[in-house]
């Protein structure tokens, strides 16, 4: 019987993305109890991550934000220094996660004045020397591999903190499918950011224009501005276009 309801419990995980103890007790209809237990033998394995506030599940292959930073170094610093130019004189701007927006980091000088909010702790990091740039970090549950912090706490802290443009990368972008990407708790994180953004700059590569990771985290017409290294007779970019989206490239 174990072994049915942890594949029961994984099943659950992987249709919802997180929930919490008290949720996967009352759909199992055991105790809170076994539910620990159940987590305990199945930590680390099948995608499961225990983060505070909840469980998680992961099907997220990427590698860590470190070592991507080194896989197309130069296409994504080309990308990171023309989005720097969108960032004007003592602008507050929200900075994603992930290895393009480490990039953007390095690119940014102190004599504009800047005040950064981050959910990223390498960003913060890279910025933390930077005289002139004033940071502010979320709060929530911290996820190595990508060094980003998410979840509820990071969702309300967000709605806490007024900024002007957000700069995010994604694993997918689509006219069809719209923003997308594949941890789940990490999606609901960019799906507020989304939301909140008076002005959306998203960062990409070729490769990620007309990709659908498995969770949207919004529509294509949210963006303002891609800035992407995709060929002008693109066909995906096109699209994106006759949507609205404003295009430029390094």
């Amino acid at each position: 019987m174990k072994g049915v309801r942890q594949r029961a419990l994984q099943a659950l995980l992987r249709e919802h993305g997180q929930m919490t103890v008290r949720q996967l007790a009352e759909s199992l209809k055991v105790s809170e109890a076994t539910i620990r237990r159940d987590l305990r033998e199945l930590s680390g394995a099948s995608g499961i991550e225990r983060m505070h506030g909840g469980v998680t599940f992961s099907n997220d292959s990427e590698p860590p934000v470190i070592a991507r930073r080194r896989q197309n170094a130069e296409i994504k610093m080309a990308l990171a220094r023309r989005a720097a130019e969108e960032i004007y004189l003592g602008a507050t701007i929200f900075i994603g996660s992930g290895s393009t927006m480490t990039c953007l980091a390095e690119c940014l000088r102190g004599d504009l004045e800047l005040t950064v909010i981050t959910n990223a702790h390498n960003i913060a990091s890279e910025l933390a020397a930077t005289t002139g740039i004033n940071i502010v970090m979320t709060g929530g549950a911290f996820r190595k591999g990508e060094m980003s912090l998410i979840g509820p706490i990071t969702e309300s802290s967000l709605r806490q903190l007024p900024f002007e443009v957000a700069f995010i990368s994604a694993q997918g972008l689509s006219a069809d499918l719209g923003l997308s990407n594949a941890f789940a708790p990490e999606a609901t994180t960019d799906r507020v950011v989304v939301e909140l953004a008076p002005r959306l700059v998203v960062v990409a590569e070729a490769y990620k224009l007309g990709r659908a990771a498995p969770i949207s985290i919004g529509a294509a017409s949210a963006v303002d501005l891609l800035v992407t290294d995709a060929e002008p007779e693109n066909e995906e970019l096109r699209q994106l276009q006759s949507l609205g989206v404003s295009v430029v490239h390094p």
